[in-house]
């Protein structure tokens, strides 16, 4: 239920009363145009009061939307690919796009857990200095897990206190919450409509609330925004309204619209590309017992989602680790031996002195380099095995279907000049004109759902999550 804020309490009070108050989900705040010139304070926000029939089998979709670097006090550090390390300058703090290309941002936070767990409270080394946790607490991860951490680099010492390293790369994405800052609409907004709600508004409600191939009803037509929205996500949809206007505006805006194509799950091609999104070969069973049945969702691109625990946890970083080890031990016993040193790992310099022998600088290069390439690997094995979806992935367009849908002349009948009616019934309404409605049914769809293609274009581009630009449009309809 979208309502303003002159009614909000009062329509809450009744929807209470409908649903319960313990079946209350979220009142979601969103921005919308600028607000009308008044002696009081202008609203510039709208409400949306979400309930569910039941509370204890609510369906609830998580949105996430990117995550924005831009003047973050929090990630203000940053890492390059040959394992240096140093903090942010101000301009690069300011914008990432002064940020070099081969360096990554992170922030340290603390390795302490809140609680004292007594199996992981133990002396961690680190570059040649022991730490133990204060007195009363202990660390967050147990001794096996602290040593993948630090074969991973992600302990830093920082003074006498040890932190873990996040990279913004770990998790690329925010989840939305009930404050949406970014939903304003202004003269950029093509309206047909007087009251016009923008599409980002309803699409982050259906996909939260729907899944593909669910059943959306709107008794307020209007412009058909809800309709054109569940059209673009691959919902059925249902809309009613009592004004010819509001029907012929909304038959227009959906017949002229052009839709992304998705790929369904269900479906061989589906499954083959699911397979190379989670490298899994998938069987010849699962491509023949495919039906096309769009209720089982969409292919869905991911992000990586690494965690503290993901790392200490995964024991694959063991197998690395001791692969490289035993050739990064000769190497440097080789490079100590031409220098005469007794570098530990955590002092070989960086940079060879041009003093060096060049069998010297030879070993010293082949060192890093294996450095380098051990801490690629085990970087991309929990951004690998941890990851989530976010939106479909959309189908190259020359491999969708063409095809145009048939409708029912009736359902979308052209308004028409009323003629007039004798005087006993102007006062009266035709049984056609007191309430019309239309549906999604009447489009006749082939086999194969015009919604469940995909195609990748504009993959670059950041928009939040969920939502479904208008820009990857596929064809007129």
């Amino acid at each position: 239920m979208q309502i303003g804020d002159e009614n909000v309490h009062l329509v809450r009070s009744v929807m209470d009363e409908v649903f319960g108050r313990e079946n209350f989900v979220s009142q979601i705040t969103f921005f919308k145009t600028a607000g009308l010139a008044k002696e009081e304070m202008s609203s510039v926000t709208d409400f949306v009061l979400w309930y569910s029939k039941d509370s204890q089998n609510l369906r609830m979709r998580r949105l996430f939307a990117s995550k924005e670097l831009d003047n973050d006090a929090s990630y203000n550090l940053m890492e390059f690919s040959d394992g240096r390390r140093r903090r942010m300058t101000r301009e690069e703090s300011g914008s990432t796009s002064a940020i070099p290309d081969d360096a990554r941002i992170y922030r340290i936070q603390t390795f302490t857990a809140a609680g004292l767990t007594p199996s992981c409270v133990f002396p961690i080394a680190l570059d040649g200095v022991t730490l133990s946790p204060s007195q009363g607490v202990s660390w967050k991860t147990n001794a096996s897990g602290a040593k993948r951490l630090i074969a991973a680099r992600r302990l830093v010492r920082v003074g006498n206190s040890l932190t873990y390293v996040r990279y913004a790369a770990d998790f690329p994405v925010n989840p939305i919450t009930n404050l949406w800052t970014d939903t304003a609409s202004g003269v950029g907004m093509d309206k047909i409509y007087v009251v016009q709600t923008k599409t980002t508004v309803v699409e982050r409600c259906l996909l939260m609330s729907t899944d593909p191939g669910d059943l959306v009803l709107d008794p307020t037509c209007g412009s058909g925004t809800t309709a054109y929205v569940a059209e673009q996500c691959g919902r059925r949809w249902i809309t009613i309204d009592t004004s010819r206007v509001a029907l012929a505006l909304a038959r227009t805006r959906l017949m002229a619209a052009r839709y992304p194509y998705y790929l369904l799950a269900d479906s061989p091609e589906g499954a083959r590309r699911e397979g190379e999104i989670t490298c899994q070969v998938p069987s010849e069973e699962l491509l023949r017992a495919s039906q096309g049945d769009i209720k089982k969702g969409f292919v869905y691109k991911r992000v990586p989602h690494v965690t503290l625990k993901s790392i200490a946890n995964n024991e694959e970083i063991d197998a690395i680790h001791a692969k490289w080890q035993d050739r990064l031990e000769t190497v440097r016993a080789g490079l100590n031996k031409a220098l005469k040193r007794s570098w530990p790992e955590w002092e070989v310099p960086r940079e060879a002195d041009a003093a060096w022998a060049e069998s010297a600088r030879k070993l010293h290069a082949e060192w890093w380099k294996m450095r380098r390439d051990r801490q690629k690997e085990i970087d991309d094995r929990p951004a690998r095995r941890h990851r989530i979806s976010l939106r479909p992935a959309l189908r190259r367009p020359e491999a969708r279907p063409r095809h145009r849908p048939v409708h029912r002349r009736k359902s979308f009948a052209a308004p028409r000049p009323l003629r007039r009616r004798p005087a006993r019934h102007r006062n009266r309404r035709t049984r056609g004109e007191q309430r019309r409605e239309f549906r999604s049914d009447d489009y006749r769809e082939p086999e194969e759902s015009r919604c469940t293609e995909h195609r990748e274009e504009r993959t670059a581009d950041v928009w939040p999550f969920g939502a479904l630009p208008r820009s990857l449009a596929s064809r007129r309809r």
